[in-house]
C-alpha cells in the first residue's frame, strides 16, 4: 500500500496502444483508457498513479493499414508523401494524449504542469526547425534517407491562441504542422503549416511560435524572424506577447495572462 503520493506515483497502470485488454480498443482510441486513469487519479489526488504506454509506435507499425486516412496509399512511389503521411498519423495518435498526460503529471502536486512545451533558453535561440532527419543527400538530388538525432533543433509550438488576454484557446482555426522534405533552408527538412478556418466569425489568426517561461529580457533585446510566403496572403503582423508573473507562479499558473504586446513587424509581403 502506498502511504503518500510519491509512492503511489511509482505504481504504473499499463495501457496497450494495440488495445489488448484495454478499454477503447487502443489505436486512435487509446485516450479512452488514459482518461479513466486520469479521472481515477484526480478523484483521489492524494494517491495519483502513473501510466506506462506499451507499443507507442502503433501508428507507425500499422501505417500501411492507416495511410488511407491521410489520403495516401502504401504503393505510392512518392517518398516525401509517404514520410509526411506517417508524420500525420503519428500526430493524430498523440494529439489527444498529450493534454491527458500533462493532467496526469499535475495530479498530486501543488502546481499545474504547463500544457505546452517550453523553449530552452541559453541567451539566444537559432533554429532551422530540423527534425534530425532527411530524405535526400546533402546536394538534395539523390534519394538517400538519413537520420541524425544530434541535428535536431528547437521546434515551434505553432498553436492557435486567443487574441483576448487571459484566454488560452482559439476555436477559430485548426493548425497542422507537417515536415517538408523537398524545400528547406538547410539539408533535412523545413516545416509546412496547414491552416484551416473552422469558425467563419474568426477573422484573424494568432499563432504562438515559442514559449519562454521565466525569461528576463532587457530593453535592448533583439528578435529577428524571417518569413517566406508562397503567395500573397494579406497583411502579416509579427508580435511578442509579454507576460509578467512572479517567480512562484512560473510553473504554477494554468495559463499566462498577456500583460503587454509588442509588434515587431507589419508587412503585406
Amino acid at each position: 500500500m502506498a502511504i503518500n503520493s510519491n509512492e503511489s506515483m511509482r505504481i504504473f497502470v499499463g495501457i496497450d496502444c494495440f488495445g489488448r485488454g484495454c478499454p477503447g480498443g487502443g489505436g486512435f482510441n487509446t485516450k479512452e483508457a488514459l482518461e479513466l486513469v486520469v479521472k481515477a487519479s484526480e478523484s483521489f489526488s492524494s494517491r495519483p498513479l502513473s501510466v506506462a504506454l506499451f507499443a507507442p509506435a502503433w501508428s507507425f507499425e500499422k501505417r500501411e493499414e492507416l495511410l488511407h486516412l491521410v489520403d495516401c496509399t502504401p504503393v505510392s512511389d512518392d517518398a516525401c508523401a509517404l514520410a509526411s503521411a506517417v508524420y500525420r498519423l503519428d500526430r493524430r495518435f498523440w494529439r489527444p494524449l498529450t493534454p491527458l498526460l500533462s493532467r496526469l503529471r499535475a495530479v498530486g502536486s501543488q502546481s499545474r504542469h504547463l500544457y505546452r512545451p517550453s523553449c530552452p533558453w541559453r541567451g539566444s535561440i537559432t533554429t532551422n526547425f530540423s527534425l534530425g532527419m532527411g530524405l535526400f543527400d546533402t546536394n538534395g538530388v539523390r534519394l538517400k534517407p538519413w537520420s541524425q538525432l544530434a541535428g535536431q533543433e528547437v521546434l515551434p509550438t505553432c498553436r492557435a491562441i486567443s487574441a483576448t488576454q487571459g484566454k488560452d484557446e482559439q476555436a477559430g482555426f485548426d493548425v497542422e504542422v507537417i515536415p517538408e522534405f523537398v524545400e528547406y533552408y538547410l539539408p533535412g527538412n523545413s516545416l509546412r503549416l496547414s491552416i484551416s478556418r473552422i469558425d467563419a466569425d474568426t477573422k484573424n489568426l494568432f499563432l504562438e511560435l515559442f514559449v519562454f517561461p521565466n525569461l528576463s529580457l532587457s530593453s535592448v533585446a533583439n528578435l529577428t524572424i524571417i518569413l517566406k510566403f508562397e503567395s500573397e496572403k494579406g497583411p502579416v503582423k509579427v508580435f511578442a506577447d509579454i507576460c509578467i508573473v512572479s517567480w512562484e507562479s512560473v510553473y504554477v499558473a494554468e495559463e499566462y495572462s498577456v500583460t503587454g504586446r509588442k509588434y515587431i513587424n507589419c508587412s503585406g509581403e
